[in-house]
């Protein structure tokens, strides 16, 4: 064996030795042409296809998706914007599953999670997919307020009922995990409610009930309609309070110094 593989070396050996620049050249072209090929084979075999899993992110959400997926082991990448997460497309189910389980998702999902359709799926299904990805959705706006690290959403939609007396409201409760030193309005509290009302069917802004991170709650669900107009005149009040604080430190701090002024203002108000 030895002996043949050597008579074939000389062989070759020689024949390049005695082959005309023409020849050498086309052996050359040919053996590029096949080490190409077989390296383009190799590259497009091992491509990924990614595909998106969560979008619209925060950094500190990215960051902590992507820690579980490596821990599962799941292949994962971020996109250039920094604010979505992608994975092999033949493992978008196990990561979906593994995130869920972990609670990620709470605030990551959204409708991205119809871009895959599947057949034989349950009526049941839709509405509960419909109902996650909604509470996705309405979680990230809550997240864009400068106030808010983190947000979650929880709707409680009764199926429709036949029968007037047998309906049920909808309902709906909101965490909202606050960054460190800051507080939400009465104003924007009520523009939360009035948001996850909009989207929902039938649900009223008073049936929304607010809580923070800490679990106390920040907004309860209103049975006395009289208890809104009280909020709202409140928050009126408030608003009439800081304008005239303003207005006082625009006028003193030019002459005493900023910062060495404070001001506090209670106001009566006429509402008639």
């Amino acid at each position: 064996m030895t002996e043949k593989l050597k008579q074939l070396s000389e062989k070759g050996i020689q024949w390049w030795k005695e082959a005309s620049w023409q020849r050498k050249l086309g052996l050359a072209a040919m053996v590029t042409l096949v080490a190409g090929t077989f390296a383009a084979i190799v590259v497009l075999s091992s491509k990924t296809d990614w595909q998106r899993l969560v979008a619209d992110a925060s950094p500190e959400d990215v960051q902590a998706i992507v820690a579980q997926l490596k821990k599962a082991n799941i292949p994962c990448r971020v996109s250039a914007s920094g604010t979505a997460v992608e994975v092999d497309a033949s493992m978008v189910d196990q990561a979906r599953m593994e995130i869920a389980s972990s609670g990620l998702f709470g605030s990551g999902v959204g409708f991205e999670l119809f871009d895959r359709r599947e057949f034989g799926m349950t009526s049941f299904q839709e509405r509960v997919n419909f109902r996650r990805a909604l509470e996705g959705e309405l979680a990230r706006t809550i997240r864009s307020l400068a106030e808010v690290k983190s947000a979650r959403v929880h709707l409680v939609i009764p199926k429709r009922a036949l029968f007037k007396e047998d309906r049920k409201d909808p309902s709906a409760s909101v965490v909202v995990n606050l960054k460190p030193g800051k507080k939400l309005s009465e104003r924007q509290l009520q523009g939360i409610r009035q948001l996850v009302a909009s989207a929902v069917e039938g649900l009223k802004p008073g049936r929304v009930t607010v809580l923070d991170g800490h679990g106390a709650i920040l907004a309860r669900v209103i049975t006395d309609p009289g208890q809104q107009v009280a909020n709202e005149l409140i928050e009126y009040q408030r608003r009439a309070e800081k304008v005239l604080e303003e207005r006082i430190l625009a006028l003193l701090e030019p002459v005493v110094g900023t910062g060495k002024v404070v001001a506090q203002v209670t106001a009566e108000v006429d509402y008639k």
